[in-house]
Order: structure tokens, then sequence, then C-alpha cells
């Protein structure tokens, strides 16, 4: 358990430099988090490290030879803690307990900060994010023009039910180095929107799958497609495709076609092109009477049959 006395250090120092006027707040407070951060990870890394070394599983396979101290740098600064090395009693392999704590070996980088960086480079520079994230501007340049899809350890969905499973697919320009005309393209699987307050919603199981141009179509449905087969049973499910109808999604849904995924335009895609055809043709600008922003499930479904008749 974790006890207050852990932080009481930590909070006096964060009480007393702000009411010293040396930082502006929130410069304090961001150091306040950081370092909030390091003491929880190390807590954590210290028990998850004294659970293994008590357990069956560690007595029967490994010897503990000591600690070791590793560095890592998440979205809340760098990080330097102390596990148990541990040595395989058959084979003499070094073992850590990094993977169990979510860090992959021989990487410098967490996960979390590798996923923040690559989305984010959508939208600011190299420089911004090194300085940001206190990583180089190499390390950013390396992440983009190595990216390479992760690898699946996935369990089945506990509230796995028939409902569809829905798939949203977008793309936004990214600046590169190497290359004036980068995309960053995404996936997000969810199982439909659940209420948490008024007013408030989110994606149930939502999962995002991040992968720049120089990634084939092929190699990332391979990786959603196993996803899918393994976080959720689709005998009986529909897989809904959400997106612009681009032309590299349509030739990505038809990689998913052993699901018989229905592929619909997003809102505001279909909006968008229904304001084109209805500027042409005053039978269909009549049914939307409400404005395009009103769509409704009727006026839709007009529209469709009209459409319907014109190619009969």
């Amino acid at each position: 358990m974790i006890r207050i006395s852990d932080f009481s250090s930590l909070v006096k120092t964060f009480f007393k430099n702000i009411f010293s006027f040396r930082l502006p707040f929130e410069q304090q407070f961001k150091l306040f988090v950081s370092k909030a951060f390091e003491t929880l990870f190390r807590v954590y890394v210290k028990r998850v490290d004294d659970a293994f070394f008590h357990s069956d599983e560690r007595k029967d396979k490994f010897k503990s030879k000591g600690f070791v101290k590793r560095t890592v740098t998440t979205a809340f600064g760098h990080v330097t803690f102390e596990r148990r090395k541990y040595v395989d009693k058959k084979t003499g392999i070094h073992y850590y307990i990094d993977e169990k704590i979510g860090l992959k070996r021989y990487r410098r980088l967490s996960e979390e900060l590798i996923f923040t960086i690559l989305f984010e480079y959508q939208y600011a520079t190299a420089s911004f994010l090194a300085k940001t994230y206190g990583v180089s501007r190499a390390t950013v340049y390396n992440l983009v023009n190595s990216f390479e899809m992760p690898k699946l350890d996935i369990e089945r969905f506990e509230r796995d039910d028939d409902s569809p499973v829905y798939m949203e697919i977008d793309e936004d320009h990214m600046k590169c180095r190497r290359s004036k005309n980068t995309y960053m393209r995404m996936v997000s699987i969810h199982r439909g929107i659940e209420e948490i307050c008024r007013d408030r919603n989110k994606l149930i199981d939502k999962h995002t799958i991040m992968f720049p141009t120089s990634v084939s179509l092929e190699e990332v449905s391979e990786y959603v497609l196993n996803y899918l087969e393994k976080r959720y049973n689709m005998d009986k499910k529909k897989l809904i495709v959400n997106s612009d109808g681009g032309i590299w999604i349509d030739s990505f849904v038809g990689e998913l076609r052993i699901y018989n995924p229905i592929h619909i335009y997003d809102k505001f895609h279909l909006v968008k092109a229904i304001a084109e055809i209805s500027k042409k043709d005053k039978e269909i600008s009549k049914i939307f009477t409400g404005g395009l922003r009103k769509i409704t499930l009727q006026n839709l479904k007009i529209f469709m049959r009209i459409s319907r008749k014109r190619r009969m």
C-alpha cells in the first residue's frame, strides 16, 4: 500500500517552491507531476518485482543476481529505477520484469511516449516535440521513418456480445524531413459508445493503430485481422467501417472481406457529399429543409429511395 509519507517531502517542496515565486506556478506544477510520477513508478516497479521474486515461478526457474538500474523516457519525463536481475537456472539467460510493467527490452522510450510523439507529430514540429519530451530531433525522425507494427498481446474482451464492432479510419498530413508528402494513417476499433455522465460519453474498448504510409496495407490489415480474431468472437458480429471513402481506405477495407465489412461515410463526409448533390438537385435539396446538420434517418431513407430510382 502506498502511504502519504512516500510523498510528504515531495508535497512540502512543491508548496515551498510555489510561494518562493522562483518559477511560474505552471512550471512548478509540471515539475511536481513529473516527480510524483517518478515516485509512483518506482513504487510500482518495486511491488511488481517483489511479487515476482517471492513467486513459485521465480523460485523454480530463476536465481536472483542483485539489482540493476535502468532509465526510460516517458511522457512525464525521465525515470530511473532499480529492479532485480534474474538468471534462468537451466539456460543462464538473463531475465528482467520489464515486460510485466509494459517496457520493451533495449528501448529507451516508453510505448505511451512513442504513441504520443507519433500522434502529435501530425500537428507539431520535431523541434517542439524534442523539447517537450526531452528527446532529440533525430529520435523523433527515427520513430517516424522506422515505424514497425506493434506485437499483439491481446486477451478476449470480457464484455463481448453480439453487438457490432466499429472501425473508424482516417489520415492526416505529417511533416517529415525525408518526404514532403507524408501522411499518418489511423485505424480506431471500438464497440460503440457508453455514457459516463450527462453529456459525456466514451468509446467502449477503444484500440487505436497509427502508421505512416511507408507501412504496407497488407501488414496493417494482417494486424487488424489478428486483433479482431483474438479480441472478439466475430462469427455473429457485423463489422461497420466509418471513413471518408478514400481510395487507400477502400483497398484496406477490401483486405478485411473475410468479415464482410459494411463501409459507410462518416457523418462529416456524408454531409459534404449530400451538400454537393443538393446544389445541383432541387428535389433532393427539399428533403433536407431543416439543414444538413439536422440529418435524420427518415430523410436519409427518402434520399436513398430517390437515388435508387434514378439509377434504375
